[in-house]
């Protein structure tokens, strides 16, 4: 008798009656199929859909690509062409209209398990979406979703030069900041809980401060957050090519800036590099992006020279 490994059910067939050994010409349950693509009869399974890893249909990011995935199958010993057509509608409040009509003509070869037909498209518009699939096996199968507007993760945001508190979370979700300096967007009863085990920062937000330099003449303007200790004065060296950040009341803590382009490199020299030297002496840090630094120090530290490693 026919035996579904992944459910653990024996399978008669649905018209004939007849059990497996007798209608699967091409043993389809000798075969390794995953549960995500698990069929019985070629109906295929339902619809799913897929936005950058996130599949819950309520929370759609609105001006970004959605892939709509279903499965066909032909488990016949004769190949077989369907016609697959996808529909995206979207409310209006009263009813759902048409947006636009996607189809696909397929090519089954003989005893195909499975195989993943996709449809893409980015919406434009918040609202109640529909997607209909038919095909001329006579299948049908609808998914609904929701497409809202919602920010970046924050990190994403953080790291394209967004400071820290003026980045955005979700719904209900409020900011933090983990105790490398990096935001999260949590639930408020999750916050407690990261306060109390010493997992995030109890004062989040960390200030932003703007400085202004002189380059031949040229004045830049730009941004720093520092955690730790203060700074007292940014010149530019032009002798060095270089920043120097003067500290003072410095602890334990890390310098993070944003260094505009023009005033270390060019835009013609991406991608940038820096060389960075703490009271003289080399040390490691992260360049969040082409523009931002991170840059920790020690207690004491009194001097952060940033050094543009290209010619300007």
């Amino acid at each position: 008798m026919g035996y579904d490994v992944n459910s653990g059910t024996l399978w008669v067939h649905p018209v004939s009656k007849l059990v497996e050994p007798e209608w699967d010409r091409c043993n389809i349950f000798e075969n390794d199929i995953p549960q995500d693509h698990w069929f019985l009869g070629g109906v295929g399974s339902t619809p799913k859909i897929s936005q950058e890893g996130n599949s819950d249909t309520e929370n759609i990011n609105n001006r970004k690509m959605v892939t709509i995935s279903y499965d066909v199958s032909n488990i016949s010993d004769a190949a077989k062409k369907i016609d697959v057509n996808g529909i995206l509608s979207r409310s209006n409040g009263t009813i759902f209209e048409t947006m636009s009509s996607m189809d696909q003509h397929v090519v089954l070869e003989p005893c195909t398990t499975y195989k993943t037909i996709e449809w893409r498209f980015t919406p434009g518009m918040t609202g109640s979406y529909l997607f209909e699939i038919t095909s001329d096996t006579g299948t049908s199968y609808g998914i609904g979703f929701t497409v809202k507007d919602y920010p970046d993760p924050p990190l994403k945001q953080f790291m394209s030069g967004i400071v820290i508190e003026e980045i955005e979370c979700r719904d209900s979700l409020v900011l933090v900041a983990k105790n490398d300096g990096s935001p999260a967007c949590v639930k408020e009863q999750t916050k407690e809980r990261l306060i109390e085990r010493g997992w995030i920062k109890d004062d989040m937000i960390v200030p932003t401060f703007d400085y202004i330099i002189k380059k031949h003449n040229v004045t830049f303007g730009s941004q720093y957050q520092i955690s730790g200790g203060a700074v007292d004065e940014i010149i530019y060296d032009e002798n060095s090519n270089s920043l120097v950040i003067a500290l003072s009341e410095s602890e334990l803590g890390y310098l993070q800036i944003v260094i505009q382009t023009g005033v270390l490199h060019q835009l013609r020299q991406l991608p940038f590099d820096y060389f960075v030297l703490v009271d003289g002496k080399e040390v490691a840090f992260e360049q969040l992006s082409p523009i931002i630094l991170k840059i920790p120090f020690e207690k004491g530290t009194k001097q952060i020279e940033i050094i543009g490693t290209n010619e300007t």
